[in-house]
């Protein structure tokens, strides 16, 4: 899809996503600003800021910096906007070209979010309980009632 851009659409996506990047930059900073006001307010210790600085600078900023420099621009706006980080304000002025991509990468990435649920929502139900048989053989039976003797995760929990 990116492929498909003007120059001047290549343009507005790099902006759009410098302006994500500042937006997430940004509500991490906030944690680092807070924590400066409770050390002043006397709630925390200079050395639990300093922990927290370096929380902020081993995880949030290395995994902003990760997503940036491994991804695409256009991939980068359109998960900062399935995130919320960048509105519909913000791509008004985009071109409908780059508007509609946008929408459709951010129902794409809706549907992916849905069936991993379901997915993970199905193997948190999938917990089987072994039950001996009269022949010696375990047998696993879902909650529901159904007996399962194909399910690899169901075998995995008698190991």
């Amino acid at each position: 899809m990116h492929g498909d851009f003007t120059k001047s659409d290549r343009k507005r996506i790099r902006e759009l996503a410098d302006l994500a990047w500042d937006r997430r930059l940004r509500l991490e900073l906030r944690k680092i600003a807070v924590a400066m006001e409770e050390m002043e307010n006397g709630r925390l210790t200079p050395i639990d800021v300093t922990d927290r600085i370096h929380i902020f600078h081993d995880g949030a900023v290395r995994d902003l910096c990760n997503q940036v420099s491994t991804s695409l621009p256009w991939t980068a706006v359109c998960r900062a906007y399935f995130d919320g980080v960048l509105t519909n304000e913000d791509i008004i002025d985009a071109s409908s070209n780059v508007r509609d991509g946008i929408l459709r990468f951010a129902a794409s990435f809706a549907k992916l979010a849905r069936e991993r649920e379901t997915t993970e929502s199905a193997r948190s139900r999938r917990r089987c309980s072994p039950t001996p048989h009269a022949s010696g053989v375990v047998v696993m039976w879902h909650k529901r009632g159904r007996r399962c003797d194909r399910d690899r995760l169901c075998r995995a929990a008698l190991l």
